[in-house]
Protein backbone atom coordinates (compact mmCIF):
# COMPACT_ATOMS: atom_id res chain seq x y z
CA UNK A 1 0.00 0.00 0.00
CA UNK A 2 1.39 3.36 -0.69
CA UNK A 3 2.42 5.31 2.19
CA UNK A 4 0.96 8.48 1.53
CA UNK A 5 -2.69 6.91 1.97
CA UNK A 6 -2.25 6.61 5.63
CA UNK A 7 -3.63 7.79 9.31
CA UNK A 8 -1.19 8.21 11.25
CA UNK A 9 -3.55 9.29 14.69
CA UNK A 10 -1.33 8.63 17.89
CA UNK A 11 1.83 7.43 18.03
CA UNK A 12 1.45 3.58 18.48
CA UNK A 13 -0.88 3.13 15.45
CA UNK A 14 -0.55 3.82 11.69
CA UNK A 15 -3.76 2.91 9.54
CA UNK A 16 -3.03 2.86 5.96
CA UNK A 17 -6.20 3.29 3.47
CA UNK A 18 -6.83 1.28 0.36
CA UNK A 19 -10.09 3.23 -0.21
CA UNK A 20 -9.04 6.56 -2.26
CA UNK A 21 -12.20 9.18 0.02
CA UNK A 22 -10.87 7.66 2.91
CA UNK A 23 -7.22 8.15 1.92
CA UNK A 24 -8.06 11.73 1.30
CA UNK A 25 -9.41 12.46 4.34
CA UNK A 26 -7.03 10.58 6.54
CA UNK A 27 -9.91 8.57 7.97
CA UNK A 28 -11.49 11.59 9.70
CA UNK A 29 -15.14 10.83 9.75
CA UNK A 30 -16.51 14.32 9.78
CA UNK A 31 -14.28 15.12 6.36
CA UNK A 32 -15.42 11.73 4.53
CA UNK A 33 -18.76 12.34 5.52
CA UNK A 34 -18.15 15.73 3.87
CA UNK A 35 -16.74 14.06 0.87
CA UNK A 36 -19.82 11.38 0.77
CA UNK A 37 -22.34 14.39 0.86
CA UNK A 38 -20.92 16.01 -2.16
CA UNK A 39 -20.51 12.53 -3.92
CA UNK A 40 -23.99 11.70 -3.43
CA UNK A 41 -25.19 15.06 -5.14
CA UNK A 42 -25.74 16.97 -1.84
CA UNK A 43 -27.99 14.90 -0.42
CA UNK A 44 -27.50 14.64 3.31
CA UNK A 45 -29.91 12.19 4.46
CA UNK A 46 -28.25 9.26 1.91
CA UNK A 47 -27.17 6.36 3.43
CA UNK A 48 -23.61 4.96 2.31
CA UNK A 49 -20.76 3.09 3.21
CA UNK A 50 -17.54 2.72 2.01
CA UNK A 51 -15.42 -0.45 2.28
CA UNK A 52 -12.08 -0.99 2.38
CA UNK A 53 -8.71 -2.94 2.62
CA UNK A 54 -7.06 -1.35 5.78
CA UNK A 55 -3.06 -2.67 7.05
CA UNK A 56 -2.61 -1.30 10.71
CA UNK A 57 0.62 -1.36 12.10
CA UNK A 58 1.36 -0.82 16.22
CA UNK A 59 4.06 -1.23 18.64
CA UNK A 60 2.86 -5.12 18.52
CA UNK A 61 3.08 -5.70 15.01
CA UNK A 62 0.84 -5.51 12.12
CA UNK A 63 -2.35 -6.79 10.03
CA UNK A 64 -4.98 -6.23 7.99
CA UNK A 65 -8.78 -5.80 7.82
CA UNK A 66 -11.79 -5.57 5.56
CA UNK A 67 -13.81 -2.88 7.27
CA UNK A 68 -17.37 -0.89 6.03
CA UNK A 69 -17.47 2.50 7.78
CA UNK A 70 -21.32 3.80 7.44
CA UNK A 71 -22.43 7.33 7.72
CA UNK A 72 -23.64 6.92 11.20
CA UNK A 73 -20.29 6.65 12.26
CA UNK A 74 -20.09 2.81 12.74
CA UNK A 75 -17.58 0.52 11.41
CA UNK A 76 -18.22 -3.44 10.59
CA UNK A 77 -14.91 -5.28 10.56
CA UNK A 78 -15.83 -7.49 7.62
CA UNK A 79 -12.38 -9.34 7.34
CA UNK A 80 -9.71 -9.96 10.15
CA UNK A 81 -5.78 -11.21 8.77
CA UNK A 82 -3.36 -12.15 11.19
CA UNK A 83 -0.14 -11.62 10.19
CA UNK A 84 1.81 -13.15 13.61
CA UNK A 85 0.16 -16.44 13.32
CA UNK A 86 0.05 -17.69 17.68
CA UNK A 87 -0.19 -14.19 19.01
CA UNK A 88 -2.26 -12.70 21.52
CA UNK A 89 -4.90 -10.72 18.52
CA UNK A 90 -6.82 -8.85 21.52
CA UNK A 91 -4.35 -5.91 20.57
CA UNK A 92 -4.88 -5.54 17.13
CA UNK A 93 -8.61 -4.70 17.66
CA UNK A 94 -8.39 -2.72 20.94
CA UNK A 95 -5.59 -0.12 19.00
CA UNK A 96 -8.16 -0.52 15.86
CA UNK A 97 -11.12 0.73 18.02
CA UNK A 98 -9.01 3.66 19.82
CA UNK A 99 -7.67 4.57 16.59
CA UNK A 100 -10.67 5.11 14.58
CA UNK A 101 -12.32 7.00 17.98
CA UNK A 102 -9.65 9.40 17.68
CA UNK A 103 -10.46 9.69 14.16
CA UNK A 104 -14.40 10.81 14.79
CA UNK A 105 -16.12 7.00 14.26
CA UNK A 106 -17.86 5.80 17.40
CA UNK A 107 -19.06 1.81 16.79
CA UNK A 108 -17.17 -0.81 15.75
CA UNK A 109 -18.67 -4.09 15.39
CA UNK A 110 -17.61 -7.75 13.53
CA UNK A 111 -19.74 -8.92 10.63
CA UNK A 112 -21.72 -11.97 12.14
CA UNK A 113 -18.91 -14.57 9.87
CA UNK A 114 -16.36 -13.38 11.44
CA UNK A 115 -17.70 -14.12 14.88
CA UNK A 116 -18.34 -17.81 13.62
CA UNK A 117 -14.56 -17.75 12.90
CA UNK A 118 -13.82 -17.11 16.58
CA UNK A 119 -16.71 -17.11 18.92
CA UNK A 120 -14.89 -16.89 21.85
CA UNK A 121 -12.21 -14.24 20.79
CA UNK A 122 -15.14 -12.05 20.01
CA UNK A 123 -17.25 -12.66 23.15
CA UNK A 124 -14.20 -11.76 24.61
CA UNK A 125 -13.85 -8.12 23.01
CA UNK A 126 -17.75 -7.96 23.49
CA UNK A 127 -17.31 -8.50 27.17
CA UNK A 128 -14.70 -5.74 27.92
CA UNK A 129 -16.56 -2.91 25.71
CA UNK A 130 -13.89 -2.67 22.79
CA UNK A 131 -16.61 -3.98 19.93
CA UNK A 132 -20.16 -4.05 20.14
CA UNK A 133 -22.54 -7.28 18.92
CA UNK A 134 -25.99 -7.31 18.78
CA UNK A 135 -26.14 -11.06 19.11
CA UNK A 136 -24.43 -11.23 22.31
CA UNK A 137 -26.50 -8.76 23.79
CA UNK A 138 -29.50 -10.45 23.20
CA UNK A 139 -27.63 -13.87 24.52
CA UNK A 140 -25.77 -12.61 27.74
CA UNK A 141 -27.07 -8.70 28.17
CA UNK A 142 -24.53 -7.77 29.97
Amino acid sequence: MDKDNKSNNNDDVVLYFADSILSKCSGSFDDVNSAMIDHIHHYPDELWMLESYIEMKHRFGSCVFTLHFYNDKSVCIYDYRIRRPNASNLADVQFLKKALSNLGWNKLYPYHSEVDKGLDFWKSLWETGIVEYEKFENMYSR
